[in-house]
């Protein structure tokens, strides 16, 4: 088991007489340590359980996992940590202003679990001091939370729409794959019109067709990139670009004109058929490679599985405009249509 561990500060991310593992992490991080809670208000709650166990020996049974967020300055990937937090060593004394608990006090406050203020009201903030410190032990679990985290944003409905849920995605791919700086495309494919088209507005777009909102896919994947993702169905891995290849291949011009030198590009499937393309790219060469193909196996039924609903809520809305603005349309011109409804929507 990795050895990181070090003494702390109760609550607090302040560590101290760290063990050599976890003094590096503390280093590479400069300081930034994060405790990932959507509510930061419910840390005091936690602290009050403590409380409630130690001083009014209310026997609480509760078990909340604690992680911490290393972001590494000097890779740019975020690394998170499971904590167990050895209290052994902290005692608890109550202030001036600490209040007397009944049982019904307390069973109103479990009751009022996520109510900060309410808490805030029976434990008054300052009522308590705790003195000593904790052993805290750490253990990486960066991996599980990443791919826990997207199949969760990949669920919602607006995965690919929503500016914020992109950014989570990107992140999360970002710390999966151990790929500092990550950047993330996603692209719907029509395979009748062999047309790619970016999904959403730029922050959610394209790294190769940014600022435009088709392309036929023929335009930009040639050679090796057109027979792995639109033959064959394979990811396309250009783990090294270098300034060699500029304007000797428009995939590598394209991606060398945007800083990108480590680039993948994942078709992606529903029953059978091609629906569209995962982008990877990276500033680093070298750090997109068959490995982090396979890393990706996990979610990526996933990603197509939120590429597919997309696809289909977009075909609805778009038959619904034809059906309302016209009325029967030829085979023959019904891309016209197709197109001109894509704008409109």
């Amino acid at each position: 088991m990795f050895d990181y561990k070090a003494a702390g500060i109760p609550f607090k991310t302040l560590f101290f007489n760290p063990t050599k593992r976890f003094a590096k992490l503390i280093d590479a991080s400069e300081g930034d340590v994060r405790v990932p809670m959507k509510d930061k208000g419910m840390m005091y709650v936690f602290a009050c359980m403590v409380v409630l166990n130690a001083h009014y020996k209310a026997g609480i049974n509760f078990v909340h996992d604690l992680h911490f967020d290393f972001h590494d300055k000097k890779t740019g990937v975020a690394h998170r940590f499971l904590s167990k937090i050895n209290a052994e060593f902290v005692d608890i004394f109550p202030n001036e202003n600490a209040k007397e608990l009944t049982t019904e006090d307390i069973n109103e406050l479990l009751a009022h679990f996520e109510d900060v203020n309410y808490w805030k009201e029976k434990i008054p903030p300052g009522s308590f001091r705790f003195e000593g410190f904790t052993i805290v032990s750490l253990f990486d679990v960066t991996h599980t939370e990443s791919r826990s985290a997207l199949k969760y944003d990949l669920l919602n409905k607006d995965a690919f729409i929503d500016p914020g849920i992109v950014r989570r995605i990107e992140y999360n791919l970002s710390a999966l794959l151990s790929v500092p700086k990550l950047r993330a495309g996603f692209l719907l494919y029509d395979k009748v019109r062999d047309l790619l088209r970016p999904i959403g507005s730029s922050a959610s777009g394209s790294i190769i067709l940014q600022g435009k909102t088709k392309q036929k896919s023929s335009a930009v994947f040639k050679g090796a990139a057109a027979d792995a993702v639109f033959k064959k169905g394979k990811p396309y891995i250009k783990s090294e670009l270098t300034n060699q290849e500029h304007d000797k291949d428009i995939l590598a011009d394209l991606l060398l004109s945007k800083g990108i030198h480590s680039y993948l590009a994942m078709p992606l499937t529903y029953d059978g058929i091609m629906i569209g393309v995962l982008e990877l790219g990276s500033e680093q060469t070298n750090t997109l490679n068959a490995m982090s193909v396979f890393t990706l196996e996990e979610v990526i039924l996933l990603l197509s599985t939120a590429m597919n609903r997309l696809h289909n809520e977009q075909q609805n809305e778009i038959e619904a405009i034809i059906r309302q603005k016209c009325t029967a349309i030829h085979p023959t011109v019904a891309w016209r249509f197709t197109e001109a409804a894509e704008k409109l929507l």
